[in-house]
């Protein structure tokens, strides 16, 4: 097989992490899809999923009150109506999930415990193993734009985009000549015979090596240089030189559902103008976070209604999203106007594969969550304590995987799954 190695791509790929397996083909509509928007620092269940206003132990916001729209449950307050217009256009597909304890107050511990299911660090995240048991093995596997990302056994199956879209400067050569020393750009002429060195010298490499790490890393990196390729001749439907605010984010996101280079998406979110998630002080913004934030997300879940994969397939049909975020918020107002970490909090999914309508768990007067049986999704004293697990082993579910290959301690919520 004869594979056209860059020695710049070489090295700027060696460093960058563009390291991916196996040459591939596009996606196809049978394989459902995932787009994460992680809202880290820790969302107020208590300003959105936590109607606990009969409760004299929670503080609860003087201008809001409970409400329910198409089956979801939810605190309503007209100074953020995005929420509830959301809900009334596609409520029907959204499915909350309340009450799953991520049994931790410390942010990098709570990260990859609701990302990955464990605190420990030989683990992938969610969208890593359902972005590495692709079975038709898209270019870019997991696309991290921005927000949390833990891999350990498929690294190679994610590409970081990059705060400001060093993944776009990649893939137009600008980042190999952006740096503090000078380059002299060769003619294409010598380009050329720097080219085939560095493909004679790659494959005899790969041919001399035994099978281990030095093998992979070879193999891996002829591998990538074909999928560069394709990703520059598609670069312009993709728009990967975006950045990271929000409604671009999910602009991107769309780009690659349409395009159907990748199974799974990565956002991360750190409310309006990044003022952040973390209300320590001020908890009001918390108000503002998820106005702004399901503005966006309507839009986005429009757009993919609107929107038809290759195939002709509405992207909705075959894409799931998941919205979350690593804690919750203390029950209590601080002296400073804010509120500390508390360890339960919610999830929402959304789309395909989804059994909307509703909501599953709950907080009781404590605000700590209620035990849940996972198959009806009832709220029962001989149920189950919501743990991270249980969403992981939700997603793989849905993405037709083994979840007991991942995940010991946790089943799917049946529930949550059409």
């Amino acid at each position: 097989m004869h594979i056209e190695l860059n020695r710049r791509n070489f090295l700027a790929l060696s460093s960058s992490g563009l390291l991916l397996p196996k040459t591939t083909l596009a996606s196809s509509d049978s394989e459902r899809k995932f787009v994460f928007l992680f809202c880290t620092g820790g969302w107020d269940q208590c300003y959105l999923f936590a109607p606990l206003f009969d409760s004299p132990l929670i503080a609860m916001e003087e201008d809001a009150e409970p409400a329910q729209i198409n089956g979801i449950t939810f605190v309503h307050s007209e100074g953020r109506p995005a929420y509830a217009e959301f809900l009334q256009r596609y409520g029907n597909i959204t499915c909350v999930i309340n009450g799953m304890e991520s049994r931790s107050v410390a942010h990098d511990i709570c990260l990859r415990l609701v990302s990955t299911g464990s605190s420990l660090p030989n683990t992938d995240d969610w969208p890593a193993i359902i972005a590495s048991e692709s079975t038709v093995d898209p270019i870019m596997p997991m696309v991290s734009i921005s927000g949390p990302s833990y891999t350990h056994k498929f690294d190679a199956s994610v590409v970081r985009v990059g705060s400001a879209g060093q993944l776009g400067e990649l893939l137009d050569r600008t980042a190999l000549y952006n740096s503090d020393v000078p380059i002299d750009a060769p003619s294409l002429y010598i380009d050329g015979y720097e080219d085939a060195w560095a493909q004679d010298i790659a494959t005899q490499r790969l041919n001399a090596a035994y099978r281990g790490r030095a093998e992979k890393i070879l193999q891996q990196n002829l591998d990538t240089t074909a999928r560069l390729q394709r990703l520059q001749d598609i670069q312009s439907e993709l728009n990967i030189s975006e950045t990271n605010d929000l409604r671009e984010s999910l602009s991107l996101a769309v780009s690659i559902l349409r395009a159907g280079t990748s199974r799974s998406i990565m956002i991360g979110y750190n409310g309006l103008q990044s003022m952040g998630w973390d209300t320590h002080a001020a908890n009001f913004l918390q108000g503002i976070h998820i106005q702004d934030m399901f503005t966006e997300v309507k839009t986005f879940i429009d757009t993919l209604y609107s929107t038809r994969d290759n195939f002709g397939v509405p992207l909705i049909n075959t894409t799931t999203v998941v919205l979350l975020s690593e804690m919750g918020r203390f029950p209590q107002i601080n002296a400073r106007g804010g509120k500390d970490h508390w360890t339960f909090t919610s999830a929402m999914l959304m789309g395909s594969g989804v059994r909307g309508g509703q909501t599953i768990g709950a907080f009781d007067d404590y605000c700590f969550g209620k035990k849940v049986d996972p198959v009806s999704g009832e709220i029962s004293d001989s149920g189950e304590d919501l743990i991270p697990g249980h969403l992981g082993a939700t997603l793989l579910q849905l993405a037709d995987i083994d979840y007991s290959e991942f995940i010991h301690d946790a089943r799917p919520i049946s529930a949550a799954i059409q």
